[in-house]
């Protein structure tokens, strides 16, 4: 099951009596002795690198090894952000030198508690079915029960919409949200080039009045040529053909309203192409 996969010391998340509370793993590593909260007052930063060293190693290992035995990204430092072991990383000198000038600045002006300070070195992470974090200053290692929130198109339509309006604006959160109807699809028609629809008002009015007939000699010199010209580049069957296909395509065009054009634009296009394209390598 899924408790094989984590620590012998980690509970199972799924096992916590209260969801959205941590329960600790393991606690601090030192107290402040002195109610001035300073890291003078706290034992495995005052005695020096070698034994913080120490202290830290254990629970950084312990953090590390739960995320990679639930095939989890390996977690890096968050004050570092190298990417690095977190293991060597935290009890490492170069980490070291980092906290050092962050944890005395905060001592001296003005001199603030260290616990605040505390409380912005947690590297914290999603597992299943909760979360787990470490402080990377005073060692603790918690971890929490969370619910599993399935994606909006694997819920009930009521509960997908109950969703949806959570993450909305607040004034949307007091309304109550009502499971929508279902609606029938409409069926989808499929544009033909060489009609025009039926209920178009414009199509009614054509179909009223006689249609005009193409016009080769307007749409020959459209097209930048003379009647019955032939270009020397290509040979005649294909000019012909060519120019067969581009008459079609623009006195087809020349038959409907605008809508309808930006309708079939692109219809229009891709059939020109394809009927250029086949020409030339036929």
């Amino acid at each position: 099951g899924f408790q094989e996969f984590l620590h012998e010391d980690v509970p199972d998340p799924r096992t916590l009596p209260v969801e959205g509370q941590w329960v600790e793993i393991r606690g601090v590593l030192s107290v402040a002795t002195s109610p001035n909260d300073t890291w003078k007052d706290y034992g495995h930063l005052a005695n020096g690198p070698k034994h913080f060293k120490a202290q830290i190693y254990p629970r950084a290992l312990l953090f590390h090894d739960v995320l990679v035995r639930l095939a989890l990204p390996q977690p890096s430092c968050t004050l570092c952000k190298t990417g690095a072991y977190i293991v060597h990383d935290l009890s490492g000198p170069k980490h070291w030198k980092r906290m050092w000038p962050i944890l005395d600045d905060w001592s001296r002006r003005p001199p603030r508690p260290l616990s605040q300070l505390m409380e912005f070195a947690w590297n914290e992470r999603d597992i299943p079915h909760g979360k787990l974090r470490l402080n990377e200053l005073d060692g603790r290692l918690q971890i929490m029960r969370t619910s599993p929130q399935l994606p909006a198109h694997q819920l009930q339509p009521q509960a997908a919409a109950q969703v949806a309006a959570a993450s909305a604006a607040p004034a949307v959160l007091a309304a109550t949200v009502a499971p929508a109807a279902p609606v029938a699809a409409a069926p989808v028609a499929t544009p033909v080039l060489a009609s025009v629809p039926e209920h178009s008002e414009v199509s009614q009015q054509h179909h009223a009045q006689p249609q005009p007939k193409e016009d080769d000699t307007d749409l020959d010199s459209t097209l930048g040529s003379k009647k019955g010209e032939t270009r020397p580049d290509r040979p005649s069957d294909q000019q012909q053909r060519e120019d067969r296909v581009r008459r079609l395509c623009m006195w087809r065009v020349s038959q409907m309203d605008r809508s309808e054009v930006q309708q079939q634009w692109s219809i229009i296009v891709n059939s020109t192409r394809a009927a250029l394209m086949a020409s030339r390598y036929q």
